[in-house]
């Protein structure tokens, strides 16, 4: 290898590096942290749940970004689907009707593709409607990002206070609600006699994304509510 190549080759891992690292950077930034988190610590303590658990959910659900819209057609800060006070059209509801059929067909197409169509509508209102905030939240509440934490805490906190109630550690229903808030709660509760079968589903996005709420958890815990710029990895 000449001395030229092996030159090149060093020029274009550093630009690679830097590239990689500006992305990081770019990743990393938590728009209006603070007042976000001002609107998260006041819901959690009126939720009675634990401020940080709800921020680890947040942190890995959106990186703080308000008008984040999922390719399952989740909406905000805590990723909610289409409830009360949502923009819910046909293709949603089509998208739901899918979920019902076994083959998870209905009218000629799969529900992955009723949700794709249901997204570009999301994306396409809130186009239309971001400049005017007022418009924006009329359309779907989610977009409103006091009203977006109220609900999504709200369903956290519903969540880990059901599975203590089913007798469990604080420990242990800390995983078992980031399960349920997750894949929902019937996915996580086996039978409902029965606690002792609660369980987070055997799937690889929950598994993953259980482990990654509780390394967020144990990262702002050990520097009290700040995620350091070195801990990105672990919401890849």
């Amino acid at each position: 290898m000449t001395k030229k190549i092996i030159i090149f080759i060093l020029l274009l891992s550093i630009s690679c590096s830097k590239r990689i690292e500006r992305k990081i950077a770019k990743f990393h930034e938590f728009p209006d942290e603070e007042l976000i988190d001002s609107y998260l610590q006041k819901e959690s303590e009126r939720r009675g749940i634990d401020y940080l658990f709800a921020k680890a959910i947040l942190i890995k659900e959106s990186h703080y970004k308000k008008s984040n819209i999922s390719s399952t057609g989740a909406v905000g800060l805590m990723q909610l689907m289409p409830r009360y006070g949502s923009y819910i059209t046909e293709n949603y509801k089509n998208y739901e009707l899918a979920g019902k059929e076994k083959n998870k067909m209905y009218r000629g197409k799969s529900r992955q593709e009723w949700v794709s169509e249901y997204k570009k509508e999301l994306i396409e209102m809130f186009g239309y409607n971001q400049t005017v905030q007022a418009e924006l939240y009329k359309k779907d509440k989610r977009f409103d990002p006091e009203w977006n934490i109220r609900s999504g805490v709200g369903q956290l906190s519903e969540e880990y206070k059901f599975f203590i109630s089913r007798k469990h550690s604080e420990y242990k229903s800390r995983f078992l609600a980031a399960a349920a808030y997750n894949a929902g709660r019937f996915a996580v509760m086996k039978e409902k006699s029965n606690s002792k079968y609660d369980s987070i589903p055997i799937n690889n996005q929950t598994e993953y994304y259980v482990v990654a709420v509780e390394k967020v958890y144990q990262v702002l815990k050990k520097h009290n509510g700040r995620f350091p710029k070195d801990s990105m990895f672990l919401l890849y």
